[in-house]
């Protein structure tokens, strides 16, 4: 129940972002933007301050990231199979690749943090500070190797650049950094930072409801429901 009522304020968030869109409250051109202020500003900060305040132990979160780690590996390897098997190949099993692997921590953390408390939005923060680079680095190699044609000259040096670019690798490092070093951060720094994070969840979740396309949502839904009901059927 708690998990359920947990769940009512990111639906209302999705909802009024896109009511704000589509009834004209924002512009549809300012949402770029805001999106932008989100993904490069408030949401790295709510990942940095979560990761600095986290109890690193090996002992507590080494199976963790391990099971992690082994989940992370079998899908991708399980997605690729998939696309061998389908005869599928260049951008396309590159989709797939991504598509298997791409998760949306916006709202992962939203539900944590509203339903299961601080402890485990520093521990979601944890993880991510292990996925969102690992899915980076391994969207960037996809991107590079499965690419139809001969393999573009300086690939390694093109997927080290997008990931050093990255806003949400640089802020899992720098969270990572500091909670190993055991630097304390000044209030006058991490005040502003808890700040930029408080928003975050917030301008994200809207910014997700902006983008959703009920046109393109519900042909997509036939589609899932179909799938899943012919899955419950096989159950049976």
């Amino acid at each position: 129940m708690q998990a359920a009522l947990a769940i009512i304020p990111v639906i209302a968030l999705v909802v009024l972002g896109h009511l704000a869109r589509r009834g004209g409250l924002i512009h549809a051109a300012s949402w770029p933007g805001i999106e932008q202020l989100g993904y490069r500003v408030l949401f790295p900060a709510i990942l940095l301050t979560s990761i600095y305040r986290s109890e690193l132990s090996l002992g507590r979160l080494g199976p963790y990231l391990a099971a992690l780690t082994l989940a992370f590996a079998v899908t991708g390897a399980l997605a690729l199979i998939w696309a061998r098997r389908r005869g599928q190949t260049g951008p396309r099993s590159s989709s797939l690749f991504q598509g298997a692997l791409r998760f949306n921590s916006l709202l992962i953390l939203a539900v944590a943090a509203q339903g299961l408390g601080g402890q485990a939005l520093g521990d979601l923060a944890v993880a991510f500070a292990f996925l969102i680079p690992a899915f980076n680095i391994a969207a960037i190699v996809a991107l590079t190797l499965l690419s139809d044609g001969p393999r573009p000259a300086g690939a390694a040096a093109r997927i080290g650049a997008e990931i050093g670019r990255n806003p949400m690798v640089l802020s899992c490092v720098a969270g990572l950094v500091l909670n190993l070093s055991g630097i304390a951060l000044p209030a006058w720094v991490l005040s502003p930072l808890d700040w930029l994070g408080q928003g975050a969840l917030a301008v994200g979740l809207l910014a997700v409801g902006a983008g959703i396309d009920p046109a393109r949502c519900g042909s997509a839904t036939r589609r899932c429901g179909w799938g899943c009901g012919c899955g419950w059927r096989c159950a049976r």
